[in-house]
């Protein structure tokens, strides 16, 4: 469990970091900013994470107050079913977002995940069932699924940004 926290923290804090929080320019402003754009609560639902994971879970709920993100808790497990960020993007492509990456010594995302094509591009990460997908309205979105496999986070993540649309 120690180790699943420390892993979904890191990738948190490097979500945010691309994501641009706390920059004062307008392009990767804070993802409180991105409310505008879509709720990330709005983004999927509880029938669509059931079908997935097998695990029907407790209401949505605000992972971080202030931040555009949420989460969908297990009923009596302290790690969330499915979390969803949604903060402005400022990849502008994938080599854009690998160059990122690398230079801030996160590693090469195609080193220790995959390139996917889902909206602008996708970067998929096995080891913590994780996918990011920037799309074309330059909003990033960040989703944990634990018990899904790639097929199904992937189709979690197309219906969320289908919903942006």
């Amino acid at each position: 469990m120690k180790n699943f926290l420390t892993m979904f923290s890191t990738h948190a804090a490097m979500c945010c970091l691309l994501a641009g929080c706390g920059s004062d320019t307008p392009e990767s402003s804070s993802s409180a900013g991105a409310s505008a754009e879509g709720d990330a609560c709005t983004l999927l639902t509880a029938a669509e994470i059931t079908a997935v994971t097998g695990i029907t879970p407790d209401e949505a709920e605000r992972a971080n107050p202030g931040l555009n993100n949420c989460q969908w808790p297990a009923p009596g497990a302290f790690v969330p079913v499915v979390y969803i960020g949604l903060s402005y993007g400022t990849a502008k492509s994938w080599d854009d977002y690998r160059q990122y990456m690398i230079e801030n010594d996160y590693g090469d995302p195609e080193e220790g995940g995959e390139h996917i094509d889902i909206g602008r591009f996708g970067h998929y990460m096995p080891d913590s069932a994780m996918i990011q997908v920037q799309t074309e309205q330059n909003l990033l979105i960040t989703l944990r699924v634990r018990g899904g496999d790639k097929a199904q986070i992937i189709d979690l993540a197309n219906k969320a940004a289908t919903r942006l649309r």
